[in-house]
């Protein structure tokens, strides 16, 4: 998703760099020639300035290639206000994935040590109890794994 938005991204930057004299890729062709002798840089060459112009915009990096003319440094700023939620969006899903996991890992192992404390408060054996939290962790990973909804935890049917 992220790489075509910026795919897309990347070629409306090169459009409009491309429609008129005075813009970032004149500037850029310059610079090149500048660097390379007389050669003109290639199609590909641009697009993939373009790409990673674009791809500055949605992360903290820079790079040469700036707006030149108003349309470009409209399109500059819609593209960062774009990227600073998308890339908010991101982040924030990411960090609930993260706790989402990692209050799973903190459930199974409190129920993994209740187990172990009634085991052990019990006197079963070591050998029994070792088959028992096999049981117990096969079946609590079975039931994780194919976890159905039932009628009283939908909020929508109770209305």
């Amino acid at each position: 998703l992220i790489l075509s938005l910026n795919h897309i991204t990347a070629c409306v930057w090169y459009a409009l760099g491309s429609s008129t004299e005075a813009s970032w890729i004149q500037s850029a062709i310059n610079k090149y020639e500048a660097l390379d002798g007389r050669r003109r840089p290639s199609k590909l060459y641009m697009y993939v300035t373009s790409l990673h112009w674009v791809t500055t915009q949605f992360t903290p990096a820079s790079m040469e290639v700036v707006p030149v003319n108003i349309p470009e440094r409209i399109f500059a700023i819609v593209t960062v206000f774009g990227s600073l939620v998308l890339f908010s969006s991101f982040l924030s899903s990411i960090t609930n994935a993260v706790a989402t996991l990692r209050r799973q890992k903190e459930e199974f192992a409190k129920a993994r040590a209740k187990l172990m404390q009634f085991l052990q408060e019990n006197h079963v054996p070591m050998g029994l109890s070792r088959q028992i939290r096999e049981v117990a962790v096969e079946r609590y990973k079975y039931l994780e794994s194919c976890q159905r909804v039932h009628e009283p935890d939908v909020d929508l049917l109770r209305l």
